[in-house]
């Protein structure tokens, strides 16, 4: 379980570095609740912990990346054809 983990969070990463693919509805996810938890954090008078948006990290892979990487690899799909698949599911929910 542990492997499978970290070789997905290694292909997640070098996709984002090496073809700009990147988890947005994820990053815009987490940015909702950033706003979300600041403003909770005024309307408690307490101090939004600014720390808390140095924190880019993700411990989960979403859906729609396991499903697709398992597609890719039960299909056997090509390296430029498994990229075109990926490009759509990064950006948004698919409906």
């Amino acid at each position: 379980m542990t492997l499978t983990h970290n070789l997905s969070l290694m292909l997640e990463s070098q996709l984002e570095v090496d073809y700009g693919i990147t988890d947005q509805k994820a990053l815009n996810k987490r940015d909702a609740q950033r706003i979300i938890d600041k403003e909770t954090a005024a309307s408690n008078n307490r101090p939004y912990n600014t720390l808390a948006d140095l924190i880019v990290r993700t411990t989960q892979r979403s859906e729609q990346f396991i499903r697709w990487l398992r597609m890719a690899v039960i299909v056997n799909t090509s390296w430029s054809d498994a990229l075109e698949r990926i490009r759509p599911l990064m950006l948004g929910y698919l409906k």
